[in-house]
């Protein structure tokens, strides 16, 4: 057998030889990924004969032989162990292809353990006979593979001696069962013989694992010792590793890294420390520190392995619940909550998926897992994560609970103990992403055992309910770095308490999860006692940072009532109590009115006295002693402010004024006062001088961001300034060094700019400059608007004073990097950097962006979430982009193609289940260019882009540097802000398919429609107007719907609705995915949205609808019983407007848009992608499928509306005019008269 694995450009095989003889292992991980639980995996492989290649067509492939452990007898000849299995596969002619590679099929986990694999590849004849085999073996290491021939298959000595004692002592406990069967009378002799036998040969076992280990690492060094030298160190490392586990705590502590190690403990400590970033074991031996190796260490007793990595699996995150993605091929440890049903493994969407069905009328029916309480291992009741994909048959409501037990299996609480994390809402063959973070209840703290249920609790039959993806982790708090966000918003983001109190500990302050968008801190108290509201204890920042600096202060709020509030810091000692009696200082005052949103932003510097408190107290309380009805927070920011974040904003500090105060304005000639006045909505600083005086006016403190870069860099300079008469004024920017002396003396610093004033005159001024490089090297400088004259200066106003460094000449090193990947893939890049942890389709992350298409490129700040309902739950996510300034908060527009407007959201859809990424976008073109012919489109869609149908054209996106695969950079859908109502289709059911309504009228929050505007927020008048326009569409008489569809909806986006659903065969837009919108509240307009199940495409992914049958039946409208119903009563009309639309939208037009985006992709980059993803519609929603159901379709189509038969052989679309009907009728008139023999 000659092994060659076989690549020159083409896929890999394996080649082999039945005539010569080879020895050499060759390891084929890197061309074959397998491991031990793989199914369906499949090894190519040609057959040789003396190096000419064999006729294998018609002949079948088996494969026969065992998988486990051998060992080498005498005469070198492998022994099975007791572990092996045996294992066969016989294939068809079908495996083999026209270029002669044989496919053998490695199915239902072929390699069930690792070890070897001994046995035959071979094939036969269609009688079965064995026409040719080779005696072969895989190694099976795991996850990876080495493949050689059998006789010379090298076992290492040590690795031989290891499976002998293994197969020994199996084969004690063989003879040991044989014994007892035959009721030997030396039972409990045999019984201490095994015993003997069995601790011999597990210290045998162990002893030789210590010393395997030893001689690799000698062999490494090329140190070799002697067997004595070594068995006396070994003895020695030995004993000294036991005296110090003896006086160890067996559980580990967890520190960041080495060095937090050495910092923590320089002089050593008792006990085992995880180092988190490396996985490592340190422990203090010998006087210092010892890397023990990664936390598996052999030499560690069970307990300790255990422990350790119970540790280990809480601080990396790792699912507590096994098999989760039931990628183990069993369905366990899931199992029925009430013994009832079945529960079984389904394939679907390249994933595995517990399936639970039952019949039974039983309540609390569904899945549950039990899992080892992580409190126990970690001492802390952490707040926990739970994470799943759900799909069910039929409409359920799912809850889901955790339940702890003792060690005795007694459920903690009783029949009734547990916990509720959340309820679930399934809408029949909707995938659905749950994510559920909740604080646990500190009854669990002693539980030995958690139960995680998702059960239905109604008594009734479960027809198919599936899940996979199931996850359970604790959620670990993280210190924050003393100039960062010092509330932990992440945890709030979670829906958690971020560390918040109520400030006079009475009501009650919970989350409110999801309101308008966001998780928000709710306060709720009836105490009517001062000083009612929210509070944080925070570690105080400047004592880290060892210096004054201004803290800035930020939060969304809104009260039920109107409400005075105060922002307050208060320093405290470590116990809580007043630092130096001080009592704190208000930094804002705010006065809320009912269900208004305020949005806070101030920016405070504390007194000095405070740099030294241990702790700081963050609050806004209500000083009146009053109940609070309803206080909500969110986004809260409480952080040092050390010139915005080095120098990415505005250098200036309370740029604005907004905190009431008119920090860091300062007098320049120490004259005058200073103000913050209400002028045209804005805050603005104000100065009035009455004294006649030079060079007064205001200053600004900035310090030296160029000395911090280590570049120099333009800045920009922008204000508003008006005055009430006319005046001359110096703008100028002026260096001190760190002795606080003016560089270059009174004279020094730059004139930036002369203005000359008109009375109440207000202007906008941009300035742009560099640094005289005289004074390039000041420690701070002075920004000033000052009047040189000697006289007075009154009213003196400024606002928006932003002072930016202007990054348009920085190094472009990142725009060169981003520029190889492009020439690379040949198509526009998109890079996200950030930390994406915990992002889900509600938790948005904050990230930065670059993208690069030829000579555009962009960069900037933005936030990211998973897009899309169902596709949240597939293996490659779509996402939400927006983009931002720098705080992650303010929009900022872009545009990214110039035949875009600017916008902030964008989508970046994955179209896993779209084989050519393409459909959605194409069709929506399509769509475009219908509404762009209609002479009655509202002018609001004609203002946007694409007439109100998304656009989007490919990209290649990296995530962190990791390549994420094919992606579509699409438009969103319009927010329709300008209607007064838009709804879309959001479940089939028989209220979105105009069947029924119920009594209580339409929901309008997903489980029919969902409201688009305004956003998730349904008003009373919004439902009524809804339910009123499908009871008529249901109630009303053929000829009371045609005379008074005119005035419910507008009847030429109707037609053009049916007209693009027929022309794109786009089977999901009868019930999901229609768009209603309003102007008036009365007449409704009709549009599509998400148009990528066309030309027979399934959004199941992997297999495709069958072409519809020609015939009258009007295809596409499904159960809609309004659009079907419209359709029969306007057939001509829409059959008109179909004629004009086919004139110019052929098939050969369509698949020429096709050819179009896919050739601009490149075969390339569609093999990466699927080498990446697998995308599961690769091989059946291809270009061959359109081309073909494309085709059928639009025979189906044009025999509905043209009449065309598709029998006929030739092609003609009817005369499109208003009196092609009378003069059809009046020529089978004409003919009928000339049959007669008469004529008129």
């Amino acid at each position: 057998m000659d092994l060659n694995i076989v690549n020159g450009g083409k896929p890999y095989f394996f080649r082999f030889d039945v005539a010569k003889e080879a020895g050499e292992i060759a390891r084929i991980t890197d061309y074959l990924k397998t491991r031990v639980s793989d199914n369906g995996k499949k090894v190519p492989i040609k057959w040789f004969d003396q190096g000419q290649e064999m006729n294998v067509h018609g002949m079948s492939p088996f494969i026969q032989g065992g998988v486990g452990h051998y060992i080498k007898d005498d005469n070198g000849e492998m022994l099975p162990s007791s572990d092996v299995v045996y294992r066969e596969w016989y294939g068809t002619p079908a495996d083999v292809t026209d270029d002669g590679v044989v496919y053998y099929t490695l199915e239902d986990q072929f390699f069930c353990k690792q070890g070897e694999f001994n046995g035959f590849f071979g094939l036969r004849d269609s009688q079965g006979n064995v026409l040719t085999s080779v005696n072969i073996v895989f190694q099976i290491l795991g996850n990876d593979l080495r493949i050689t021939k059998a006789k010379e298959f090298y076992i290492d000595e040590l690795e031989n001696l290891k499976n002998k004692f293994k197969n020994d002592g199996d084969q004690a406990v063989k003879d040991f069962n044989a014994k007892i069967e035959a009721g030997t009378e030396n039972n409990r002799t045999a019984l201490n013989a095994l015993s003997a036998s069995i601790q011999a040969n597990r210290d045998g076992q162990a002893n030789i694992a210590e010393q395997q280990a030893a001689i690799t690492r000698q062999i490494n060094d090329q140190d070799i010792i002697t067997k004595k030298e070594y068995e006396s160190n070994i003895a020695t490392v030995k004993a000294s590793i036991n005296e110090r586990l003896s006086q160890m705590k067996t559980a580990p502590v967890g520190v960041d890294n080495y060095q937090t190690l050495i910092n923590t403990y320089p002089n050593g400590a008792d006990g085992i420390f995880l180092a988190l970033d490396s996985k490592h074991i340190w422990m203090w031996l010998n006087g210092q520190w010892k890397d023990c190796g990664v936390y598996q260490s052999a030499g560690l007793d069970q307990e300790v392995q255990q422990s350790i990595g119970d540790t280990r699996s809480i601080v990396l995150k790792e699912n507590l619940i096994e098999n989760g993605s039931f990628s183990a091929g069993t369905t366990q440890p899931a199992y029925s909550n009430t013994g009832t049903g079945e529960l079984s493994l389904f394939q679907f969407l390249n994933r595995t998926w517990l399936n639970f069905v039952s019949e039974s009328e039983t309540a609390f029916q569904g899945v549950s897992y039990n899992f080892k309480n992580p409190i126990l291992t970690s001492g802390i009741n952490y707040p926990m994560h739970f994470e799943f994909d759900l799909i069910s048959k039929e409409l359920i409501t799912l809850s889901i609970n955790l339940i702890g037990y003792d060690a005795t299996g007694n459920r903690i609480g009783g029949a009734s103990g547990g916990q509720t994390l959340g309820t679930v809402t399934l809408y029949p063959w909707r995938m659905k992403h749950e994510v559920i973070n909740a604080d646990i209840s500190a009854s669990f703290a002693d539980a030995q055992t958690l139960c995680l249920q998702i059960i239905q609790t109604a008594a009734k039959p479960i027809g198919t309910l599936r899940m996979t993806g199931v996850c359970a982790n604790l959620i670990l708090s993280s210190d924050p770095m003393p100039t960062g966000n010092l509330i932990n918003n992440s945890l709030l983001e979670l829906g958690l308490n971020n560390g918040a109190y109520s400030n006079t500990n009475s009501g009650n302050l919970g989350v409110m999860r999801q309101f308008v968008g966001r998780n928000w801190l709710r306060l709720t108290t009836n105490y009517a006692g001062s000083y009612n509201g929210i509070s944080w204890n925070v570690d105080n920042p400047l004592k880290t940072l060892g210096q004054n600096c201004p803290l800035h202060i930020a939060f969304d709020l809104m009260t039920q009532d109107r409400t005075k509030l105060a922002v307050n810091v208060i320093p405290k000692n470590l116990d809580g109590t007043f630092y130096n009696n001080e009592t704190g200082i208000t930094i804002n005052s705010i006065e809320s009115l009912p269900w208004k949103l305020f949005q806070e932003d101030m920016t405070a510097l504390l007194p000095d006295s405070y740099v030294t408190a241990d702790k700081l107290t963050f609050q806004i309380v209500q000083n009146d002693p009053k109940p609070i009805s309803d206080l909500r927070m969110t986004d809260i920011k409480f952080k040092v402010a050390p010139l915005q974040d080095k120098y990415t904003g505005n250098l200036i500090i309370n740029d604005n004024y907004t905190p009431g105060n008119v920090f860091s304005a300062y007098k320049n000639a120490g004259t005058g006062s200073i103000n913050k006045m209400i002028f045209t909505n804005k805050e603005w600083v104000d100065y009035m001088s009455s004294a006649q005086a030079p060079w007064q006016g205001l200053n600004w403190k900035v310090k030296n961001p160029i000395s911090d870069l280590g570049m120099k860099y333009p800045l920009s300079l922008s204000f508003i300034l008006g005055s009430d008469i006319e005046r001359t004024l110096s703008v100028n920017f002026i260096g001190y060094d760190a002795s606080g002396n003016r560089i270059g003396g009174d004279s020094g610093g730059q004139t930036l700019k002369t203005i000359h004033t008109q009375p109440w005159k207000f202007v906008d001024y941009n300035i742009e400059f560099n640094i005289n490089d005289l004074y390039i090297n000041s420690k701070y400088f002075v920004l000033q608007i000052v009047q040189a004259d000697n006289k007075e200066l009154a009213h003196l106003r400024i606002t928006d004073l932003e002072l930016k460094m202007n990054y348009s000449l920085q190094d472009n090193s990142l725009s060169s990097d981003i520029s190889k990947l492009e020439q690379k893939y040949n198509l526009p890049i998109m890079r996200i950097t950030g930390d994406t942890n915990g992002m889900t389709h509600d938790n948005a992350k904050n990230i930065t962006y670059q993208f690069k298409n030829g000579r555009t490129y962009l960069e900037g700040h933005g936030t990211i979430k998973w897009q899309g309902s169902s596709s949240s739950t597939l293996a490659k996510k779509g996402y939400r982009l927006k983009t931002t300034q720098a705080d992650y908060d303010k929009k900022n527009k872009i545009r990214i193609q110039p035949s875009w407007q600017k916008h902030h959201k964008y989508n970046l859809k994955a179209y896993y289940n779209d084989g050519m990424l393409s459909r959605d976008p194409i069709s929506a073109n399509i769509g475009g260019q219908v509404s762009a012919s209609r002479p009655t489109l509202p002018r609001d869609l004609i203002h946007e882009d694409n007439f109100g149908y998304i656009d989007g054209f490919p990209i290649v996106l990296f995530i962190n540097n990791q390549y994420q695969g094919l992606y579509s950079f699409n438009l969103p859908r319009p927010e329709f802000s300008y209607t007064k109502w838009a709804i879309m289709g959001n479940q089939y059911n028989d209220t979105t398919q105009f069947i029924k309504i119920p009594a209580d009228g339409v929901k309008l929050d997903g489980s029919d429609f969902e409201t688009l505007n305004p956003e998730d927020t349904p008003t009373a008048d919004e439902k009524k107007a809804v339910t009123d326009l499908i009871n008529w569409a249901i109630n009303s008489d053929d000829a009371t719907f045609k005379k008074e569809l005119s005035q419910h909806f507008n009847i030429p986006s109707l037609i053009d609705y049916i007209v693009v659903a027929n022309i794109l065969g786009a089977r999901d837009a009868s019930g999901k995915n229609q768009i209603l919108m309003t102007w008036d509240g009365k007449i409704w307009y009709y549009q599509l949205y998400d148009l990528d199940c066309t030309y027979n495409a399934n959004w199941m992914g992997g297999k495709t609808f069958d072409t519809p049958k020609v015939g009258t039946e009007l295809p596409f409208l499904g159960n809609n019983k309004f659009l079907l119903r419209f359709a029969r009563l306007y057939k001509k009309a829409i059959a008109d407007r179909y004629r004009d639309v086919r004139q110019w939208c052929t098939p050969g037009y369509v698949l020429s848009l096709y050819k179009q985006r896919i050739n601009l992709i490149g075969q390339g980059n569609f093999e990466e992608e699927w080498t990446l993803w697998n995308d599961p519609s690769k091989d059946t929603e291809d270009f061959k499928q359109l081309q073909n159901d494309l085709y059928d379709h639009f025979k189906a189509a044009d025999y509905v509306w043209l009449g065309n038969n598709p029998e006929n052989t030739t092609y003609q679309i009817k005369p499109d005019s208003e009196y092609s009907d009378q003069i059809q009728n009046l020529q089978n008139q004409i003919n009928q008269l000339k049959n007669n023999g008469t004529t008129k």
